[in-house]
């Protein structure tokens, strides 16, 4: 069976509470958040319905948007591929990479 691979990005904003001196937007971080998928098609020659994998990726960042963090963007990325991989667990698929931008020159990637 042929793997193939799905990603979806998310934009959300949270609040800064480790400071200015490590982020350089100020009080609000802008992320950019990309999930990696991988799995074989199924009968209707996808991975999972898109409308389903949206409905995921807000359900984990609800708890995040317009909240203050006291954590890097490395922890929070970390955070993230665990909480999302745990929502997964069930599937067919696998979510293999994590790719968080804190600015368009600045992400952090966790992968599997």
């Amino acid at each position: 069976m042929n793997q193939v691979r799905l990603a979806r990005r998310r934009e959300f904003v949270v609040l800064n509470e480790i400071g200015t001196n490590f982020s350089p937007q100020g009080p609000a971080i802008h992320y950019q958040l990309e999930a990696y998928l991988e799995g074989g098609l199924n009968d209707l020659g996808v991975i999972l319905n898109i409308r389903d994998f949206d409905g995921l990726l807000a359900r984990l960042l609800a708890e995040y948007e317009g909240r203050a963090i006291n954590k890097s963007s490395l922890e929070l990325a970390k955070e993230l591929f665990v909480q999302l991989r745990s929502l997964l667990a069930d599937q067919p698929f696998r979510l293999v990479q994590l790719r968080l931008f804190e600015s368009p020159d600045f992400w952090v990637d966790v992968c599997e």
